[in-house]
């Protein structure tokens, strides 16, 4: 399953790992087997079963794109003119996990389906039951790391619609962020504690600017989404900074 993949590579380079480029590729070119409604959530999305020549995989397919003009949409204490809930933001935060290297969503591409253009993203497994028992991180410190590089992504692409529907969790509760259709407003206040950060990361976020995001990002967000990505990508980078002017190295962790 992707999921075992996406845990067992956490720490390698996106670019580097051929299984994930691999999936890619079969989300894009796989022979579509079958198409079931999912039910739930609020974007009629459905799983697809996929096969590329020995390879079967399942998938989310996602086809909204919902842009509400003149209808102000409020999180905590900022306000923006439109909403937006589209299946490009799927693509978009995928793109940025793997600029990042944070391994943290699962692969995703754009494709047609039927009469649809939508995001097929490889299906991850709940690992992890939302309201049951289960036996706590075998390592509590990589766990929180965790938690804080997931806030730092949720931070950077503004994901309003974080929830315990939208993060599984594998078998050592390491996080997959599904789910990040409704992100990307350009709101700028952190709303989670950002104190801790993943280093690679961080460096990596450090080679990144406005052009190069646009470059990378811009066939899927809007240019109000991209200078609030860039203006959020500036006051993390001041965060890491200030942290590590406060607290030293150790606001740092190895990713």
């Amino acid at each position: 399953m992707w999921l075992c993949l996406l845990l067992a590579a956490a720490t390698a380079a996106a670019e580097a790992d051929p299984e994930a480029a691999a999936v890619e590729r079969s989300l894009r070119e796989g022979r579509i087997v079958s198409i079931v409604p999912l039910g739930e959530g609020i974007t009629n999305s459905s799983r697809v079963e996929l096969r590329d020549g020995p390879r079967t995989l399942r998938a989310v397919f996602k086809a909204a794109d919902v842009r509400l003009e003149k209808s102000p949409y409020r999180f905590g204490a900022e306000t923006v003119g439109t909403y937006r809930d589209t299946y490009r933001h799927e693509v978009a935060a995928y793109e940025l996990d793997k600029l990042l290297g944070l391994r943290l969503v699962p692969p995703v591409v754009e494709r047609k389906i039927g009469k649809k253009k939508g995001s097929l993203q490889a299906w991850v497994d709940r690992a992890l039951p939302r309201f049951a028992p289960a036996l706590p991180p075998a390592d509590m410190g990589r766990a929180d790391e965790e938690v804080h590089a997931l806030r730092l992504f949720d931070y950077l692409i503004f994901n309003t619609d974080r929830h315990l529907r939208n993060v599984v969790f594998g078998p050592d509760w390491r996080p997959a962020a599904i789910d990040n259709s409704i992100a990307f407003h350009p709101f700028l206040r952190p709303y989670r504690p950002l104190y801790r950060f993943p280093r690679g990361p961080v460096e990596r976020l450090r080679g990144l600017d406005a052009r190069s995001l646009g470059r990378a990002l811009g066939r899927y967000l809007e240019k109000d989404e991209l200078a609030g990505l860039a203006e959020r990508r500036g006051r993390v980078l001041r965060l890491v900074d200030a942290a590590i002017a406060s607290s030293g190295r150790d606001s740092l962790f190895e990713w």
